[in-house]
């Protein structure tokens, strides 16, 4: 009987001091939406980056895609999380024998703590005629990743990266038209 009470006063201070029950929400409060996409695959801004993979074989390459970037807001903290998608071309090189690769990738960020990510490509190595896949995961730190990698040979035995690690360097091309939402209290 205890319990009921102290719920029953609970619930009617509660209505009394926040207008529980009219949800009237004060001015302050409200959410501000800016440059909302319309198209979230498209994004809503250009990926460049650059990047330098330490494995079996150093690769180096460059890629280029689209992202849609959004960034929240609030009280204390706010987080950005990006999804990037795009091509990308590359060369390493084996035993003296230059390799040139061409890429696919997808690509999810958070920055927040910790500022994490994931990423996978899909490679073609044109010299050898070989595929592999390349997931990907370590943290972002929005314009630069430090990523572990495993890559697996889809079609033959000689696997020329194995696993490695990514030292990735972004730029984001139309930054300003990411999405955002914050409190009306933070508008300027």
């Amino acid at each position: 009987m205890k319990q009921i009470t102290y719920i029953l006063i609970l619930v009617i201070f509660s209505s009394l001091t926040n207008n529980l029950f009219g949800q009237n929400i004060d001015s302050t409060d409200a959410m501000i939406h800016k440059n909302i996409v319309k198209n979230k695959i498209w994004g809503n801004s250009w990926y460049t980056s650059t990047s330098y993979n330490l494995s079996k074989t150093n690769e180096f390459d460059i890629n280029i895609g689209r992202t849609y970037g959004v960034s929240v807001s609030g009280e204390s903290m706010g987080n950005t999380t990006i999804r990037s998608w795009g091509l990308g071309y590359g060369f390493t090189s084996k035993d003296n024998v230059s390799h040139q690769l061409v890429k696919v990738f997808c690509e999810y960020a958070l920055w927040f703590w910790p500022p994490a990510g994931i990423r996978v490509d899909y490679i073609y190595d044109i010299t050898s005629n070989s595929q592999y896949l390349r997931p990907s995961i370590g943290f972002s730190f929005l314009h630069f990743d430090i990523f572990y990698n495993y890559s697996f040979n889809l079609n033959s035995s000689d696997n020329i990266f194995n696993k490695g690690v990514s030292f990735r360097i972004k730029y984001f091309i139309n930054e300003k038209d990411w999405e955002s939402h914050y409190p009306k209290r933070f508008e300027n």
